[in-house]
């Protein structure tokens, strides 16, 4: 394609959207297994933990790891890509845990009729869920250890240190293996450790962010218009809406 085209510009624009196609080609499969599964708070909750639990599993494969490493190099492996494009689950675990957390309060707003009190419901679940979200990630952000990221980037060091050490005073091979099996144990529990931090908190901000954006979506269409849902008011009311966050929103994002 010719450089600043038309059809060019498409491409590139395709290119630049493809992780978030894969990220709601993700979600969709989530609310797909969630509605199979019956939308209960007890299977919801399971999936969630199964979802949760595979994502950081995968995440501390040498696989996973490889395939950003690939990429940045500029390698042009379509493996990796694949893999690669596995970290746009996260999402899919943000949806998974909005339906767990938001499941009382939807529930509750399917039996009120009255456009107020489907609002009052709404609004105090945010607050409160926000409350909860943002003291977590102050928790976790505070627990972080800077010490610790040093003996992690020393560990190789200190075990090629053990080893010499171990061959100078005459440890057995058996009791080498075993020190190697320990060490191999506790570098998988922290590198699992520390994918399921990322992961939970990356999904505590997409649940924060359907907090807001259902809040915001309760006033307008439930409060204002008097709709139940935003399919049945019309489509001028959900241009109007659509356009009026894409400008607000796009306003205050941060520079």
């Amino acid at each position: 394609c010719e450089q600043g085209s038309f059809l060019a510009d498409q491409v590139r624009l395709v290119k630049i959207c493809q992780p978030m196609f894969a990220a709601w080609a993700w979600k969709d499969l989530v609310e797909s297994l969630l509605s199979y599964s019956g939308n209960t708070f007890l299977s919801t909750s399971v999936a969630a933990l199964v979802i949760t639990s595979i994502v950081i599993a995968g995440q501390v494969t040498p696989c996973f790891k490889w395939a950003p490493r690939n990429i940045s190099s500029g390698g042009n492996s379509l493996v990796a890509k694949m893999l690669y494009n596995l970290s746009n689950l996260g999402l899919a675990v943000g949806y998974a845990w909005n339906s767990v957390f938001a499941y009382a309060p939807t529930e509750l707003m399917k039996e009120v009729k009255a456009p107020m009190f489907a609002f009052m419901i709404q609004v105090p679940y945010y607050f409160v869920i926000t409350a909860l979200i943002v003291y977590i990630i102050a928790k976790a952000s505070g627990s972080e250890d800077a010490a610790a990221a040093v003996a992690i980037a020393d560990s190789k060091t200190k075990l090629e240190e053990q080893l010499q050490n171990h061959m100078r005073e005459g440890v057995t091979t058996i009791e080498i293996a075993e020190e190697l099996v320990v060490n191999f144990v506790t570098d998988v529990t922290d590198d699992l450790s520390d994918a399921g931090k990322d992961v939970i908190l990356n999904a505590l901000h997409f649940v924060y962010a359907w907090a807001q954006f259902d809040t915001i979506e309760a006033l307008y269409f439930t409060y204002l218009l008097g709709c139940e849902v935003p399919t049945s008011c019309s489509y001028q009311s959900n241009f109007a809406f659509a356009l009026a966050t894409a400008v607000i929103f796009g306003r205050s994002r941060p520079s």
